[in-house]
């Protein structure tokens, strides 16, 4: 069952749900949470540059590991407070929430882009938008822009939107993204 703004707002004075820093009372809106970005970011590199410098062949999935990945292929950025980011049209970069998200093992959630950003050609959070039971951390979201133009992006933008659903049963997340 997906949770509205009362229901949202009665787990955080509860203690069972929090946010790093907190949100502030207006970021609840009637089902979900709007989280911004951090300061931090990846860059992929295009396939054209990777070429380049004698890296070929494609990603094999079996034996596939994020932090061997990211650091082979990605490029860390941050973007200092005021600074911006822009994202290239037809490429694709990671990037965090500001907020560090503790669910507690009741409440999972998903992870949505915001149509006001759609509508000018960013994709955020394009795939995998499942925020398990018992998550404790930034929250990844990959970003193309599919845009006729690049799109600047700063700190403390909201980006993307928490979508909170009480869990049947017993669940708990232990995957490799938790800090």
């Amino acid at each position: 069952m997906r949770l509205a703004a009362s229901a949202i707002r009665s787990e955080i004075d509860a203690g069972n749900l929090s946010f790093d820093p907190p949100v502030n009372s207006e970021l609840i809106k009637d089902s979900s949470v709007d989280l911004s970005l951090s300061e931090r970011f990846y860059s992929l590199e295009p396939a054209r540059d990777l070429e380049r410098v004698g890296v070929a062949g494609a990603i094999n999935l079996r034996g596939y590991e994020w932090p061997s990945f990211i650091q082979q292929f990605g490029q860390e950025i941050i973007v200092a407070s005021g600074d911006f980011l822009d994202i290239p049209v037809q490429q694709l970069m990671l990037g965090y929430t500001k907020e560090r998200v503790l669910l507690p093992q009741h409440l999972g959630g998903r992870v949505e882009g915001k149509s006001s950003i759609a509508r000018i050609g960013l994709f955020v959070h394009i795939s995998a938008p499942t925020v398990h039971p018992g998550f404790h951390n930034q929250i990844m979201l990959e970003f193309y822009n599919v845009g006729p133009l690049p799109i600047r992006v700063r700190p403390g933008d909201i980006i993307c939107q928490l979508i909170l659903e009480r869990i049947e049963g017993d669940g708990l997340y232990q995957g490799q993204f938790q800090s």
